[in-house]
């Protein structure tokens, strides 16, 4: 059955006007690269989106060393190259290289010019860490009291029976993950709600974290649980099959422009669009200056990023999700 899957999706891919590939290199937990190669195309269903192989390079990953791994395993597979229009790469030196890189070098070994892209999620998520080092640090902060408190399990239980005598919002705090989507968020905002009960617990096994008690801290912690929400949602509406690179950057276009609305909403000190900070900002000062400046940082990062989308925009059709 899966080798009748295979030749079906060969098949499909062969007979398409056009396809593209796209590459990310990522390393297992055997500190092997592996290449996840993927195809998109269009075909009588709609677009279509299929994993082609997950190729693992053993030696060096140079972007000769990529570039020779997938095009055998385009030819290994019978798929014909000649209908290849377009390249995303996840933008590392390897993939991008002007003259060695991956995409330089298909390049050169398939005689033509491709439309070359860096992945408009992997972008997103390099701007989403534009914060300033202030913010930063109360998310390691915040890691580490999570660890503290996950880390051996009788603490995890007690902490947890805190939780539950309290009748706290959450049952437990959320382990940080810089793999997994949308991670940070939901940490930032588990132990923002959890604040009382975190600092309760810390008393009790005898470990101070003076940021805990320090406003300016607990400013930016309430911020960054506001502003992770808005770049959560941004990231799951990029997420999804069928997605097209034109509705993807009219999602990441419209961030901008809410960008603005937010920096603006700062400024005033309304604060709607930050519910945390508001609740915050009932019993203590807040320095709007400073965080205004932290939303113009990200706002300019997402403007020099996507060129590659922005210069292709008037070319791509104009086509309705499935």
């Amino acid at each position: 059955m899966a080798e009748d899957i295979t030749r079906q999706q060969i098949k499909d891919i062969n007979s398409a006007v056009a396809y593209s590939i796209a590459c990310d290199e990522s390393k297992d937990k055997g500190d092997i690269e592996q290449i996840a190669l993927f195809c998109r195309y269009v075909n009588s269903a709609g677009p279509q989106e299929e994993i082609i192989e997950l190729i693992p390079l053993k030696g060096q990953t140079r972007g000769e060393d990529i570039c020779e791994a997938v095009l055998n395993c385009l030819r290994a597979k019978g798929i014909n190259t000649t209908h290849l229009v377009s390249v995303a790469t996840d933008g590392a030196p390897s993939m991008t290289g002007a003259q060695k890189g991956f995409v330089a070098l298909l390049q050169k070994s398939l005689d033509r010019k491709l439309l070359t892209f860096h992945c408009i999620l992997h972008q997103e998520a390099l701007c989403a860490q534009t914060f300033p080092p202030e913010c930063t640090e109360v998310m390691n902060v915040v890691i580490q009291i999570v660890n503290k408190i996950m880390a051996k399990g009788l603490n995890h239980r007690q902490f947890r029976s805190l939780l539950d005598e309290l009748e706290s919002t959450y049952s437990d705090l959320q382990p940080h993950n810089k793999v997994r989507w949308l991670s940070r968020g939901e940490v930032l905002k588990r132990f923002a709600a959890c604040l009382e009960e975190v600092k309760t617990f810390l008393g009790s096994k005898g470990l101070t974290f003076p940021d805990l008690e320090q406003p300016e801290w607990l400013e930016k912690l309430h911020f960054m649980v506001d502003m992770t929400a808005h770049l959560n949602t941004l990231n799951t509406a990029l997420q999804g099959k069928g997605r097209t690179a034109l509705h993807m950057l009219e999602e990441v276009l419209a961030f901008e422009r809410k960008l603005t609305v937010l920096a603006r909403d700062l400024q005033k000190g309304t604060l709607s669009h930050f519910p945390n900070l508001r609740e915050f900002k009932e019993a203590h000062m807040i320095n709007s200056e400073y965080l205004h400046s932290a939303i113009i940082a990200m706002q300019t990062s997402f403007g020099k990023r996507f060129c590659e989308f922005r210069e292709e925009k008037p070319h791509y059709p104009s086509l309705s999700l499935p």
